[in-house]
């Protein structure tokens, strides 16, 4: 991979995007179907659309997240199948859900992103700084994100996504949920990013938002675009203006209806208040007079018939009725079932998609969705966020030489950092790893060791090494437990947007719970030693340590597949426990095998659990047991030759 980042040069016409018969289908259904944009650079576009129109999935495909099944589309030239790499490095992509790791602070969250982008330790922390002031956030830097209100989550997230000043910036419903002021915020954001020459693609559920950002709008409605403009050639579409009635009596409304749907040959629309109608008006529609003679007639007809009118106007179709117009149906909010609906690109099951509920504590709604618990800050406390430094951002906003691309090794260990920070924020989450497998120890060397050896103390040789294995072996489920987490919060999408070698978030995800293994591994030695553990060989525990970490980490892949196929955590943890417990107990760990009987030693004795604590156990007595050594290592390649290159592929098409 290059380490060099790429520029920007305009498409042909100067397009930054480019799309010809785009389509992605889920099953049978067609979310996208046929797309054609053409996005100038240099400006914002908006993306207009129903609930499960498939705005959100023609995002993913732009941002290289989704593979279409038809059609092409290229950014800045570029492909976005054929040259996916270089398009990572031009893009950076704003989800509808706020996609940073809540259990780090703003700070941690810049730098680590800042580090995957190519930026040196200390110029990630700079960067991280400037943006946190820029963006108000500098007195919450050393808070977790979890704490954070939702327009501060939103800020960080699109501060997160201009570390590097993109070429095109994604921003996929970026005002959901979020107070007035901090909706205008944001908008202050997006104008200033795309002042500095960026070009942003936006989705948004909000007509006003994109009244008030976007230079063209495209209109999708069913997987097709049905509509393509500036927002006065749209409203020009649908009619040359709009007349609005007021009555003074909400009984007379029906009857008003009546009226000036005759007077005007026009479809009338009753609005939510009782005493309001709209209806549009075409030049040369009504009864082929012009708009304006039209409208007058009708206020005459009116007045004729007895019914009072306090107010009348003509002018301009809204956004709203240019909407109800092309798709037949009123604008609304995006509901839980997902940004595209139940067919959209995300897996069935999760907020968002049919078949899963809400976790308790994670209610429903804008904040909710994607297991964000619900912001807990007040009117007041939105209203002393502090504002954005339009200043600041615009000098951090100046194009400047991109920084290298990172190494793989470089990236592999930055998501190391990452869990070991979430160790540190989330200690609890080391309580599996120690209490369950103490207990262990304890219960079985003092109610079964003199049964099984004749002492506790002499059972306690047997089992420690075996216990060792069992403790670690169970937690390399997490390793699944931590990438389905991370999907179901939309961490997952950021860093598979990003320019970096492929396999190093699952590399990192890995690096991290060996850290966790091995912390497993220091604890049950130290309670080992406490209860009369003594190994005959200090380098032969050291040996042992590391056979049992290099399996594990090999083991880890399995369950990183499972993360990337199963719906929740729970369903991960389920299917783990349900392979790791017969592993785990039909094994050698706690009795010798020659003690079982003859049809579960067939088992036993080929179980690779069996192989790993046989060589543990062999290493700490001061034997070399290479038969066992050997099958634990040609296990742990096994694992990595099967299951590494599949989670990869499921990792790339996810």
């Amino acid at each position: 991979m290059s380490s060099k980042q790429p520029h920007r040069s305009p498409g042909p016409g100067g397009l930054a995007i480019e799309t010809a018969g785009l389509v992605k289908t889920f099953g049978e259904n067609r979310a996208v179907d046929g797309v054609d944009l053409a996005v100038p650079a240099g400006t914002v576009y908006g993306v207009l659309g129903p609930n499960g129109a498939g705005k959100t999935t023609t995002v993913k495909m732009l941002a290289t997240l989704l593979r279409p099944d038809g059609g092409e589309a290229h950014i800045f030239g570029h492909d976005v199948v054929r040259e996916a790499n270089t398009v990572r490095g031009l893009v950076s992509l704003t989800g509808q859900y706020a996609s940073v790791d809540e259990d780090l602070t703003g700070t941690e969250n810049l730098v680590l992103l800042a580090r995957l982008t190519g930026h040196g330790k200390k110029a990630a922390y700079a960067r991280a700084e400037q943006l946190l002031d820029a963006f108000g956030l500098g007195d919450a830097a050393s808070r977790q994100v979890k704490n954070y209100s939702g327009g501060m989550r939103r800020r960080i997230d699109i501060a997160a996504s201009i570390l590097n000043t993109p070429d095109l910036l994604f921003l996929d419903e970026p005002t959901t949920g979020l107070d007035p002021r901090s909706r205008n915020q944001v908008w202050d954001i997006v104008r200033a990013v795309v002042g500095h020459g960026t070009t942003v693609l936006l989705t948004t559920q909000y007509l006003d938002e994109a009244d008030q950002l976007a230079a063209r709008i495209a209109v999708i409605d069913k997987g097709k675009v049905i509509a393509e403009g500036t927002k006065g050639e749209l409203k020009a579409s649908v009619g040359a203006g709009s007349v609005h009635v007021r009555l003074r009596h909400a009984e007379q409304r029906a009857q008003a209806e009546e009226v000036l749907r005759l007077a005007l040959a026009a479809p009338i629309q009753l609005e939510p208040d009782p005493v309001a109608l709209t209806a549009r008006v075409g030049e040369g529609s009504a009864n082929g007079r012009g708009a304006a003679e039209a409208a007058s007639l009708a206020l005459a007809e009116l007045a004729r018939t007895g019914i009072v009118v306090d107010n009348f106007s003509l002018g301009q179709p809204s956004l709203d009725e240019v909407f109800l117009a092309l798709t037949g149906h009123p604008s609304e909010p995006e509901s839980l079932n997902g940004p595209d609906g139940p067919d959209g690109p995300g897996r069935p099951g999760r907020p968002g998609r049919p078949g899963r509920p809400e976790r308790p504590g994670h209610p429903a709604g804008p904040e909710g969705s994607r297991g964000l618990p619900m912001s807990t800050a007040t009117t007041t406390e939105a209203q002393d966020l502090a504002p954005v430094r339009t200043e600041s951002l615009a000098e951090l906003l100046i194009a400047k030489e991109r920084p290298p691309r990172p190494s793989a090794f470089s990236a592999s260990l930055t998501f190391g950092w990452r869990a070991m920070l979430k160790i540190k924020h989330v200690p609890e989450q080391l309580f599996d790893v120690t209490a369950f497998p103490i207990m262990m120890v304890l219960m079985y060397t003092y109610l079964f060791g003199g049964a099984l050896a004749g002492s506790p103390r002499e059972y306690i040789q047997y089992l420690l090494p075996g216990i060792l294995v069992m403790s670690v072996v169970m937690i390399t489920m997490y390793t699944g437990v931590s990438v389905n987490t991370d999907i179901e919060k939309g961490v997952f999408d950021r860093f598979r947007s990003l320019p970096i070698w492929r396999p190093s978030t699952m590399v990192g995800y890995l690096l991290g719970d060996a850290l966790r293994y091995a912390l497993a591994s220091a604890v049950m030695l130290t309670v080992g030693l406490i209860l009369g553990f003594r190994p005959d060989s200090v380098l032969g525990v050291f040996g042992g340590v590391l056979l049992l970490l290099v399996f594990s980490f090999s083991f880890s892949w399995v369950w990183t597949m499972l993360g990337l196929l199963l719906r929740t955590e729970k369903s991960v943890m389920g299917v783990s426990m349900m392979v790791l417990f017969p592993l785990t107990f039909l094994s050698d760990i706690f009795v010798k095998p020659e003690t079982m009987p003859g049809w579960l030693q067939a088992f036993v004795n080929n179980n690779p659990v069996t192989h790993v604590a046989s060589g543990v156990r062999g290493l700490m007595e001061g034997d070399w047991p290479a038969a066992d050594i050997a099958w634990s290592l040609g296990w742990a390649g096994l694992f990595v030759a099967v299951f590494g290159p599949v989670t990869m592929r499921l990792y790339n098409r996810k």
